[in-house]
């Protein structure tokens, strides 16, 4: 009898091995060894997971727009950068660690922010990580100037956008903080866009500032927010430009290690228009703990200076592993507001004593590269809800089957 029922117990688990490990098909040719290479990749041996993901990838052209500042002698410089691709899928695979090495690539003189994307646009392996920095240096100048106008900052209800306009070309940054919200929807860039193109601006640059924590964006919150990028825009019609003069420095001499904050640290650029002093901050972090970005613009009006946003890079890299349903601590969670508003100010007086007057240019790039798409996502959850519903039924048969056995 014990034989038998040994036998039993052996033939159940080979059922469910072999059920569980094809629960994720056609999509998933094998849950297990999907399963495998996450877990081998957590401890850095991320080849066969970057393999796994690369085979569903596909081939496609992204884009990446930047606003390079510089001196007339090109002895400073500063860019800000808004890729189209998106940081992920995790740390350590593919590009989680993108905007660091982005930022590396223009030699820690930059901002890289979180453009209109999500996660389909994440590049799959470290391959295609090192063809897209390669073809950045392919960037085509498209518009140069001298003048911009003062900042612009419309407000309808949660929704909040902060305009710029460089000549022709208006860059904006979206935010709902401190309310926030997941990652902009791809029709929100579609509509400003084509607003911006039928009131004759060349090309719109737009900033997901990733500054709060929050769900995917509502209906009433998104409308808000479209009317105040549409408001801003015609605000900045009529808005006179000056020339610009700016100063940029970052955290990279200073020590501001943090477990919510990622390699590229923080930065702050100073922008002076019409001889009034804007300052825009950044930080290599995976979004921010809600209200944090309220209390620092706060800090820096009790001294009398205007911070316009704080925005994140939305890197997926992690500094230590976080033990929250997160998987990562956003700016703000571990390191006190107080601390980032001093750091922060350390680094805009430094920037604010590197002012020199500026020219600019519009750069644009155009890059063939492997993203995963969405199918790939939906493939890996349907594979998990199978593999746990198959684990649950054949968890209780064998209970029920064990619980025969004692009165036997």
């Amino acid at each position: 009898m014990a034989i038998g029922f040994g036998t039993v117990f052996l033939i159940i688990a080979s059922v469910w091995s072999v059920l569980t490990d094809r629960a994720g098909r056609p999509g998933m040719e094998s849950t297990h060894r999907t399963i495998q290479a996450y877990l081998a990749s957590q401890g850095n041996d991320f080849s066969e997971a970057e393999e796994i993901i690369e085979q569903r990838s596909y081939k496609t052209k992204v884009s990446t727009s930047q606003i390079r500042l510089y001196s007339s002698n090109s002895n400073s410089e500063f860019r800000m950068v808004l890729p189209e691709i998106h940081p992920g899928p995790y740390h350590p695979v593919g590009g989680s660690n993108i905007p660091y090495l982005m930022y590396k690539n223009f030699d820690s003189s930059a901002m890289i922010m979180h453009s209109i994307s999500d996660h389909s646009l994440n590049l799959p392996s470290k391959n295609e990580v090192e063809n897209y920095l390669k073809n950045l240096d392919k960037s085509v100048v498209k518009e140069e100037g001298l003048v911009c106008t003062e900042p612009v900052t419309v407000q309808i209800n949660k929704a909040r956008v902060t305009g710029l306009l460089f000549g022709k070309n208006p860059l904006l940054f979206l935010s709902l903080s401190p309310h926030g919200m997941e990652d902009i929807p791809d029709y929100m860039k579609t509509e400003i866009e084509q607003y911006a193109k039928n009131r004759n601006y060349v090309r719109t640059l737009i900033v997901d500032c990733h500054n709060a924590m929050g769900e995917e964006i509502s209906k009433e919150d998104g409308e808000d927010m479209l009317k105040a990028a549409k408001s801003c825009l015609d605000s900045l019609i009529t808005k006179e430009s000056y020339p610009i003069e700016f100063g940029y420095a970052n955290s990279d001499n200073m020590d501001v290690w943090t477990e919510d904050l990622a390699m590229g640290g923080l930065g702050i650029v100073c922008l002076k228009i019409n001889n009034k002093k804007f300052f825009l901050g950044w930080a290599d972090a995976n979004n921010m703990e809600n209200g944090i970005r309220e209390k620092i613009v706060e800090n820096f009006a009790k001294l009398g200076h205007t911070l316009l946003e704080i925005c994140t890079s939305d890197t997926h890299f992690a500094p230590v592993k976080a033990r929250n349903r997160n998987g990562y601590y956003q700016l703000g969670l571990i390191t006190s507001a107080e601390k980032l508003s001093k750091w922060f100010l350390e680094i805009a007086y430094h920037a604010e004593s590197k002012m020199t007057a500026a020219k600019f240019e519009i750069l644009e790039n155009e890059t063939d590269v492997k993203v995963m798409g969405r199918g790939i996502y939906e493939d890996y959850s349907k594979a998990l809800d199978n593999s746990l519903k198959i684990t649950k039924g054949f968890m209780i048969g064998s209970v029920i089957l064990f619980i025969i056995t004692l009165f036997l």
